[in-house]
Formats: structure tokens, sequence, C-alpha cells
């Protein structure tokens, strides 16, 4: 007995269509094996991976470019006084991540991708 995937009746073996809903018992390839198999699907994920990390380098370098100019004062002036002035530095990779949350937020919703 083949059970129907969309009523649940059960159905002889052979049939190709269920007799309750008409639900096609035997298909062409569905779910994970049709994507598998679908080289554009692959080399779509490939192309929004290779972006992602495009992205995420982009948004790192301004991020940290900005935090140099951020802590500059605070570098210099460790150094010249001799006492540790960092008391935000910490914040840095938070605000980096930050801004990458804001950066794929509005790539998405103003191109629908990054």
């Amino acid at each position: 007995m083949v059970r129907c995937p969309r009523c649940g009746e059960d159905n002889q073996d052979d049939a190709a269509n269920c007799r309750r809903c008409s639900q096609a018992l035997r298909g062409g390839e569905t779910g994970f094996n049709k994507l598998r198999n679908d080289l554009n699907a692959q080399s779509l994920w490939l192309l929004r991976l290779v972006a992602y990390i495009v992205d995420t380098a982009i948004v790192a370098v301004v991020g940290l470019l900005l935090a140099l100019l951020a802590y500059v004062p605070l570098m210099l002036g460790s150094a010249l006084s001799g006492q540790w002035n960092w008391r935000g530095a910490w914040q840095i990779p938070f605000l980096i991540g930050a801004g990458q949350v804001i950066y794929f937020t509005v790539m998405e919703s103003v191109q629908g991708a990054s």
C-alpha cells in the first residue's frame, strides 16, 4: 500500500494517483534530491556565499577604520601619559557586528540581496 502525502489515503502499490484526492503518488524529483541535482540552485548558493564573504570583509574594513579613527586619541593619550585609557576598546567587535547587521538589513530591503 502507498499512502497519499496529501490526504493519507491508502492506495494500491501500482497506483499513479490517489483514488480519493487525485494527488500524484509518484512524481518527479522533489525536495533535497531536486536541489542537489539542480546546478542553477548550486551556483546561486555559491554566489551568495561569495557575496556574503565580500560584504563582511567590506564592513569589517570600514568598521576597523572608523574604530581606529575613534581610538587614535586614546592611543596617543595612553602613550603620552602612561595610563590605560581604553575603557571602551572592547566594544570594537560589537560595533563592527552591529554595522554588519545594519548593512545587511539595508541591502536586503533596498536591493533584495547584498
